[in-house]
């Protein structure tokens, strides 16, 4: 396949191209100014906001992934930006893609589109419930809400467009060569210096999805005609963890000592959700022959192994 990528220098777009590479298929990026791109893809410099960028990148491909986007870690939440970024600059990445004549396009949501169920620190959500696909997107953290509006509007402009795309939900996704202030990639450096490490109670309950089975998913819907046109489908593991258990596997792992991680030193987030995890129903049986493949275990010590 001839791939025109968006997000090409993000944490994914750094896993998905020599995934892509190693598959046979060709890799056509935009690039940011001053950003270095991978080896081995062709690339096309400028951004979202350009459209004559836009027609370059998409001209003659088979498929677009797009993986731009903004806000995921708080200090970058700047809600003009956000809704700039992950709402309006994407629509005319699927116009270009419809005039271009592209097969299908394949975006990129977030778990965090949900609610949840229950709230911390005072309700506890049903046990046994996860989010589908059917439920309502009424998402109370702003990267999330700024998501589901983008994913709603680029979704219903493809339909009108008559262009095929893929809408990957995906879990919280984790890997080597992550932003180094998000949770896991901290707590690995604090474990392996021996350092304390200051967290939350660590009651919320996530999954956790390795960025080799995201980039194969991606990889998977980019091969695949969605049904009907138009698919919208969470991608992550469905099997639940405390983020409390996560930290201290990671140390365990690391041989520091569990009395370093500091829980409690940190409040829980406003409105943060007790319980976020998906259904993956869909995405199994959709993209044909996908299942995630790395147990959360083995995650973490490739993850130690590698430094975080």
């Amino acid at each position: 396949m001839r791939i025109a990528l968006t997000g090409t220098t993000g944490f994914l777009g750094r896993h998905l191209v020599p995934a892509a590479l190693r598959a046979g298929h060709q890799v056509r990026a935009l690039v940011r100014y001053g950003r270095v791109a991978p080896l081995g893809v062709e690339v096309v410099q400028g951004q979202l906001g350009y459209p004559e960028a836009l027609q370059q990148l998409v001209k003659g491909a088979d498929v677009a992934i797009h993986l731009a986007a903004v806000g995921v870690q708080a200090r970058g939440r700047d809600w003009h930006r956000m809704t700039r970024v992950n709402v309006a600059e994407p629509l005319a990445l699927a116009e270009a893609c419809a005039a271009a004549r592209v097969a299908r396009l394949v975006t990129v949501g977030t778990c965090l589109e949900y609610r949840g169920h229950g709230k911390l620190p005072d309700t506890r959500g049903p046990e046994g419930s996860l989010c589908s696909e059917d439920d309502p997107l009424e998402a109370d953290e702003p990267y999330g809400a700024a998501k589901a509006a983008g994913g709603l509007l680029i979704r219903s402009l493809a339909r009108s467009l008559r262009l095929p795309c893929w809408y990957l939900r995906l879990a919280p996704v984790y890997g080597a060569g992550d932003d180094p202030q998000k949770v896991l990639p901290a707590a690995v450096r604090a474990a392996l210096e021996r350092r304390p490490f200051a967290t939350t109670l660590g009651e919320q309950v996530r999954e956790w999805l390795h960025v080799d089975d995201a980039v194969e998913a991606l990889l998977a819907a980019a091969a695949t005609e969605p049904p009907g046109g138009g698919e919208a489908i969470n991608v992550g593991t469905g099997q639940e963890v405390t983020l409390r258990s996560v930290v201290e596997r990671v140390f365990g792992l690391a041989g520091a000592e569990p009395a370093l991680i500091q829980a409690g030193a940190y409040p829980y987030r406003r409105g943060e959700a007790h319980r976020l995890v998906m259904t993956t129903d869909r995405a199994r049986r959709a993209l044909s022959g996908w299942a995630p493949r790395t147990a959360l275990d083995k995650g973490l010590a490739r993850l130690v192994a590698e430094g975080g």
